[in-house]
């Protein structure tokens, strides 16, 4: 049980690291920074993370078709309940997308990206 609470620990420790090195190296302001804000503070487990990505994902997919665009980001960024609230403008979504390369050719994003 101490062994198993260790590694528990451990994993949870390297998790929140992880957020935390990525955020560092996100450019300053960008528009998502409440979300993985609150992720980065509120996420204890690997497991956890991905349990709410995908509910995220499903808030914002809403016609649950596997890809979303620009709008359909935008408007479920902003049923999030961030402080401040989330408005992601089409650069942010550009940038976010490595300017539109994880984007199909109709500018959408699959889960699998």
């Amino acid at each position: 049980v101490l062994l198993d609470n260790f590694i528990a620990a451990t994993e949870q420790h390297k998790l929140q690291q992880e957020i935390k090195i990525r955020a560092a190296n996100r450019k300053p302001g960008g528009a998502i920074d409440p979300l993985l804000e609150n992720l980065s503070t509120t996420i204890d487990t690997e497991k956890e993370l991905e349990g709410t990505i995908g509910l995220i994902w499903n808030l914002i997919d809403e016609d649950a078709n596997g890809s979303v665009s620009y709008e359909e980001v935008r408007e479920g960024l902003l049923k999030l309940n961030t402080t401040p609230r989330i408005r992601l403008t089409e650069d942010d979504f550009g940038g976010i997308t490595e300017n539109f390369a994880l984007c199909s050719n109709d500018r959408k994003v699959s889960r699998a990206a």
